[in-house]
């Protein structure tokens, strides 16, 4: 049966663009005709894409946007991450690639889609929704945690009445109009971690009546692979002769945890000399040792993935401290170049990393077993460090990889074409 998808992904360089592509190119390997249309291009992407340009009526939406954030702040959570409208984005329904396809793949679509005219346009064709966070079942938020914070900002009363009437009221709006959007549609939602699968069907959930399924993000093992270390590090000029720890992030967001990394830091400082100890950190994460005597490599936003290779091949460690993950690509491409992780127990990264096997896990937000987990890192001998990388590496070829799941979404695609035929 010949197939026809469209994926639809704001851009093609962040966590959800580059697990489109990657879905995007293992279908084309099983014959598939698939496309990707993004607002945002990159030049570093392998794959062939289409993009759309911005408006000046977009523009103004977003100015607009950021500026009642700025007025409801006193009700936002300390943590707040990201917040989105429904409005903002474009009608690509008309789009070639929309109106061609068979299967219209949705993935991250905030600030992109304009949710009542798309929709209304594409009612009664097959939608295939891949969540890489909760905005499009909680509308609005993209995190639990900033949901459940606004609600406790809410509990604690720390704004005016009138602001925190506002907020509900824009929340309402947005809610109603997505549900609205979604009513009657021929949707089935894919939850790339159990964690969301869960979580996806709830009782408060815009989702919860369509069917879904667990398919996890896959790597290509063919890029991200264990390269040798010396090699990776003259690459990035990185030094021969200390630990690497590497954290890092696309976007400079709280919730990835960067200022409990710096605290676990600090409390292992003062326990032990961490002279043979540096820290690689990559992308828009910022991270401060100040009063930390550790030296500190900046490697900036890596788009090409054989540069990210050599980067987690570089590291002895990948951190990932985050306060919410759904099913972490930082955390696959590390594991895939036989690099453990050591990550917060939270959200699907359980589903990721087994304690003591390919990294430790340690509890959330808690800075002062973040520290002992390093400590234990560094504590291994060279032998037991060699055999967690090699563990390391098979949990992504068991699991993980981007020909298992492209397989998989095909499996999906045919069946979805077959109920629906």
């Amino acid at each position: 049966m010949a197939i026809s998808v469209v994926h639809i992904v704001e851009n093609d360089f962040s966590g959800a663009g580059r697990e489109a592509c990657r879905i995007h190119k293992s279908l084309m390997a099983l014959g598939v005709h698939s496309s990707v249309l993004v607002r945002r291009g990159s030049a570093s992407t392998s794959v062939h894409i289409h993009t759309l340009r911005s408006t000046r009526r977009y523009a103004l939406a977003q100015v607009w946007k950021n500026v009642k954030l700025s007025m409801y702040k006193s009700v936002l959570p300390d943590t707040f991450t990201y917040f989105s409208d429904d409005r903002i984005g474009f009608d690509i329904s008309d789009h070639p690639l929309v109106r061609e396809a068979d299967i219209i793949h949705l993935h991250w679509i905030t600030d992109f889609v304009d949710y009542t005219s798309f929709f209304r346009a594409i009612r009664g064709k097959r939608i295939i929704w891949t969540l890489h966070d909760c905005n499009a079942f909680l509308g609005g938020w993209h995190l639990l945690t900033d949901q459940q914070g606004y609600e406790q900002c809410l509990c604690e009363r720390r704004s005016s009445h009138l602001l925190r009437s506002f907020m509900r009221s824009w929340l309402r709006g947005i809610s109603r109009r997505m549900e609205q959007a979604f009513a009657g549609q021929r949707m089935h939602i894919v939850a790339p971690s159990l964690w969301m699968f869960k979580n996806v069907g709830l009782e408060q959930s815009l989702l919860r009546s369509f069917p879904k399924c667990h398919i996890p993000h896959g790597v290509d093992t063919t890029i991200f692979l264990p390269r040798p270390k010396d090699l990776a590090r003259l690459r990035w000029k990185l030094p021969s002769d200390k630990t690497l720890l590497c954290f890092g992030s696309e976007y400079d967001a709280v919730n990835k945890g960067g200022k409990c990394f710096e605290k676990a830091l600090s409390i292992l400082s003062q326990e032990r000399t961490l002279i043979d100890v540096g820290i690689i950190v990559f992308g828009r994460a910022t991270f401060n040792l100040s009063g930390i005597s550790l030296p500190l490599y900046k490697l900036g936003m890596i788009y090409n993935e054989e540069e990210m290779s050599h980067c987690m091949s570089a590291a002895d460690v990948t951190v990932v401290p985050s306060f919410e993950e759904n099913c972490s690509l930082t955390v696959m491409e590390s594991l895939a170049c036989g690099t453990p992780v050591i990550a917060s127990a939270v959200g699907g990264l359980p589903e990721q990393v087994q304690n003591g096997e390919n990294g430790f896990l340690f509890p959330v937000c808690n800075a002062q077993e973040l520290a002992a987990r390093v400590g234990a890192f560094l504590d291994l001998s060279a032998h037991q460090r060699e055999a967690m990388r090699a563990r390391a590496r098979e949990s992504i070829l068991q699991r993980f990889t981007a020909e298992k799941t492209g397989k998989e979404y095909l499996r999906l695609y045919e069946e979805v074409m077959s109920e629906e035929s």
